[in-house]
């Protein structure tokens, strides 16, 4: 009896859930599944209500108006009013990208600025963000993966710079957008199979992240050095030298984690906690918030505010277009150079660790990444290509030590090592026949 009286709990709590309202808390989209990797059907602002029909793990079906789709949890979690941080603030202090926050408004002129001065086309960057995958081969290779424990990565240490960098979601990817442009500029490797397998991967891995909401999309260089970069906002630059290094499909997901993990704790943007920033405390951040309601009301038509960012401009500099341009674009060039420049040791010891424990949160082999690293030390791969990262026999027995402490090795994890061969075999060929 106790246990049919439980049942009717559940399900009375269920069908209240079902075709109850909920207020989106910050902007995000809906989409067509439930996947960063689905188009989208709608953006949702802050403060649009939806009618939600039906939940599925970290995604809520839900109804505007005539338009149904799938909405991330993350779009319903509260943040501070006006201002749609991607990091959260959990500590009394935060890094803050100065007047970045409101840079996207000037999205246009800023491309086309940067577009100029670094020479770089956007129409690659434009490309690589309409890539649409089939929902029917990311499915596959989920339904390929062993099931795991959805608790794997709550063991993990905190990350370095966990929640203290706070950034407009459409400011960090306007910024990946330069930056991608500027590291694409060799160009794309031409193999729509292995593009579309390698960011199928990209969007399982991806899915196992804090930041399961984002898109991370992968784009393929025709560079045979061994390179990869992962950047603000979720673009993933992979060379074809590092992918021909790679032998399963375990190693791929481990390289891909690894530079998702770059763009998850936001090693990218580290720099500007001595560049560019300002700490805030928390009634900074109250000022910060009117500041923004202010400028949503001006750009409105009321007119009332000339500068509704005066009051700031002591706490986070000039904030007129003119200077926001400056400031973006300063933002982009020290942001390049961290990431194609010297990485903090730290920054890539905790890229292995999180990249290794997002492959295994998806089924995947973490101590495929460690083989991959034996491999490319034993190749004779080394002080120049990774000279601004630690040894690779450090990276190794950190690795070893991570995995180990962590307990990332659970069930049977897979390497795939047959279907990697087998959806990279063209690359592999035209390779072999340059």
């Amino acid at each position: 009896m106790r246990i049919i009286g439980s049942l009717a709990i559940v399900w009375f709590c269920a069908s209240l859930a079902m075709g109850a309202d909920r207020t989106v808390r910050r902007s995000g989209v809906m989409r067509e599944g439930p996947g960063s990797f689905f188009p989208v059907v709608k953006t949702l602002e802050s403060g649009t209500v939806v009618g939600l029909e039906e939940t599925r793990g970290n995604w809520v079906r839900g109804r505007v108006g005539e338009v149904s789709g799938w909405i991330a949890q993350l779009t319903f979690e509260g943040v501070s009013a006006g201002v749609d941080y991607s990091g959260m603030i959990h500590s009394e202090k935060a890094v803050v990208i100065s007047s970045v926050d409101i840079a996207a408004a000037s999205k246009g002129l800023f491309e086309a600025n940067y577009a100029e001065s670094h020479k770089v086309d956007f129409a690659r960057v434009d490309a690589l963000e309409q890539l649409q995958l089939p929902p029917s081969l990311v499915s596959s290779i989920v339904q390929s993966l062993p099931p795991t424990n959805p608790r794997l990565l709550q063991g993990l240490p905190a990350p370095v710079f966990a929640n203290n960098v706070i950034i407009r979601q459409d400011a960090e990817q306007l910024l990946g957008r330069a930056l991608t442009a500027t590291l694409l500029s060799a160009g794309f490797v031409d193999t729509p199979d292995t593009i579309a397998y390698v960011n199928a991967v990209a969007a399982v891995v991806g899915s196992k992240t804090p930041r399961y909401d984002i898109t991370f999309r992968v784009a393929l260089t025709a560079d045979d050095g061994i390179n990869g970069f992962g950047l603000p906002g979720g673009n993933v630059v992979i060379s074809r030298g590092l992918l021909n290094k790679v032998h399963s499909e375990a190693e791929l997901a481990c390289q891909i984690g690894h530079e998702i993990a770059h763009v998850t704790l936001y090693h990218g943007l580290r720099e500007f906690q001595k560049r560019s920033t300002h700490r805030l405390t928390d009634s900074g951040f109250d000022e910060l918030n009117k500041a923004v309601s202010e400028l949503a009301q001006s750009n409105s038509g009321d007119g009332t505010k000339d500068d509704p960012f005066a009051e700031l401009n002591g706490l986070t500099g000039d904030t007129s277009q003119d200077a926001v341009e400056a400031n973006m674009t300063r933002v982009a060039n020290t942001s390049y150079l961290t990431i194609i420049g010297k990485r903090a040791r730290a920054d890539e010891l905790e890229a292995d660790l999180y990249g290794a424990a997002y492959a295994a949160a998806a089924g995947y082999d973490p101590q495929a990444m460690i083989t991959y690293l034996e491999r490319v030390r034993d190749d004779g791969v080394g002080q120049d290509t990774f000279r601004h990262h630690p040894a690779i026999q450090d990276r190794i027995e950190a690795l070893r030590d991570g995995i180990r402490r962590y307990r990332l090795v659970a069930g049977r994890p897979v390497l795939h090592t047959e279907r990697f061969m087998e959806q990279t075999a063209r690359l592999r060929g035209l390779k072999e026949g340059m």
